[in-house]
């Protein structure tokens, strides 16, 4: 795949590269979201040392697979005959091979290496404090797809406390990025391949395979071993390791839509405690689940709930699981768009695209022209049984200048007609009441308007698919 975008992760990068000084750099994402070829673009002009972390083996297995790589990249007597018995020996007879030059250590799937124990980076401080650091030509990059892994070992390490030159976060490529990995298509493809899957970059390579992005996503959804498929498995092993109660939330949310905290520990089987706040603060790290708290109520709200945050796991949930087995035997490996009802397709584009446009408030208040003003953004429910929450507005800004920008979102084939005021005016009336505040009503649709909304000059601003995918500056 060609390189594209990532110039903000380039430039920080390039930076820590510049310094005088030794620098030990974390970079961390969820699985797929492309570190490794961020690395290897940046440091492309470097000597890079590659060690990999294996899945599920014992830390005696990830010492000695460090040593066998490391006497792969240097033919030293001294290493031949060297078996460490412990990470300390492993990493002491690195520092020796490195002590002098130009050189990128890029430890990868550091959760694996590490089993996700902390072992590892106590083993290393002392080797980086005393050895390593004393080149100043040294790079050392830890990386791996387990978030929530690295922010409690890695970054939030007391071994490893302000030894870290830069900790960078890989996240999904934005929506113009995405346009350009796939080679800039029709703006409405490009929006049904980013809702259906996110921005991850291979995710998206699958969806160029076929005449169309549907059929692609079709073909690697609804075949045996199908992509799409079999990644959620993938997902939840990189992330969490054999941590299965990570996946059955993330199953029960997948399968109600939304739920409270309490009916999370009841549907899971675990207590509604310090172990369940980890693991929900965990998923969320990850980019896979989201709290949502009402607009009009404090963080602490108990009317708060969790939802799925990941694209692909909102697809899988509702097209892949419920033919799970069907696709595992085979039955829809001549036909596999026969799979998905294309009116049920286009419907769920609909939610997703809310959820983009919940997810990218901040760009969407900069291309509004508000983007300086301080807000509270979010969809605005109506109050009730915490159990049956209905939105009433689909993103909703509560903005420190006394406005209340209220965007209707619709993702449709017809341009939008002028039915919308109506129901936009019922959601006005729900709205919570403050004292001095204007309204601002925002239409944000892929298909236009009609003439005859147009001639209403109802809404203050349109926002299109074209307007969205422009990069903000």
């Amino acid at each position: 795949m060609r390189f594209i975008g990532r110039n903000f992760e380039l430039a920080q990068l390039a930076e820590t590269e510049k310094s005088s000084e030794a620098a030990l750099i974390v970079v961390y994402g969820r699985r797929r979201v492309g570190k490794t070829t961020l690395i290897e673009k940046a440091f492309e002009n470097r000597r890079l040392l590659k060690f990999e972390g294996v899945e599920g083996k014992p830390d005696a297995f990830q010492i000695a697979h460090f040593a066998a790589t490391l006497r792969r990249f240097f033919k030293r007597s001294r290493l031949e005959f060297a078996v460490p018995a412990t990470w300390t020996e492993a990493f002491t007879l690195l520092a020796e091979c490195v002590s002098k030059g130009t050189w990128t250590i890029y430890l990868e799937e550091l959760q694996w290496m590490a089993n996700y124990r902390p072992d590892l980076i106590s083993e290393l401080k002392p080797i980086w404090d005393n050895l390593l650091r004393r080149n100043r030509n040294l790079l050392c990059v830890l990386c791996g797809s387990s978030p929530s892994f690295f922010l409690s070992e890695v970054i939030r390490s007391r071994s490893l406390h302000n030894r870290s030159s830069l900790d960078l976060r890989l996240d999904e490529f934005p929506i113009h990025e995405a346009a350009s990995f796939l080679g800039q298509p029709s703006l409405q493809s490009l929006f049904d391949a980013y809702l259906s899957v996110g921005g991850i970059p291979i995710y998206l390579e699958k969806l160029k395979s076929a005449s169309s992005f549907y059929l692609s996503l079709c073909h690697h959804s609804f075949r045996k071993n199908a992509f799409f498929a079999t990644e959620f498995e993938k997902v939840f092993v990189s992330s969490f390791g054999n941590n299965r109660i990570y996946r059955r939330i993330v199953q029960v949310l997948g399968q109600r839509g939304h739920c409270t905290r309490d009916k999370i520990a009841k549907d899971v089987g675990v207590q509604s405690g310090g172990t369940l706040t980890t693991m929900l603060l965990d998923l969320e790290e990850c980019g896979f689940i989201r709290r949502v708290v009402p607009l009009d109520k404090s963080n602490s709200s108990l009317l708060s709930y969790y939802a799925i945050q990941d694209p692909y796991l909102h697809f899988y949930f509702k097209f892949i699981e419920p033919h799970a087995q069907s696709i595992q035997n085979g039955d829809f490996q001549r036909h596999p768009e026969r799979v998905m009802n294309t009116r049920s397709y286009r419907q769920w584009l609909g939610f997703a695209f809310e959820r983009f446009c919940r997810k990218n408030a901040m760009s969407i208040a900069e291309r509004l022209g508000f983007g300086a003003v301080q807000f509270r953004a979010g969809s605005f429910f109506r109050r009730g049984n915490v159990h049956d929450i209905g939105a009433q507005v689909d993103l909703l800004y509560d903005r420190a200048d006394k406005v209340y920008t209220v965007c209707e979102v619709k993702y449709q084939d017809a341009p939008i007609g002028t039915e919308v005021i109506a129901q936009v005016e019922r959601k006005l009336q729900a709205l919570p009441t403050k004292p001095n505040r204007s309204i601002q009503k925002v239409l944000i649709t892929n298909s236009g308007i009609s003439t005859g909304l147009k001639q209403r000059h109802y809404f203050d601003r349109v926002l299109t698919l074209e307007d969205l995918v422009q990069p903000v500056e």
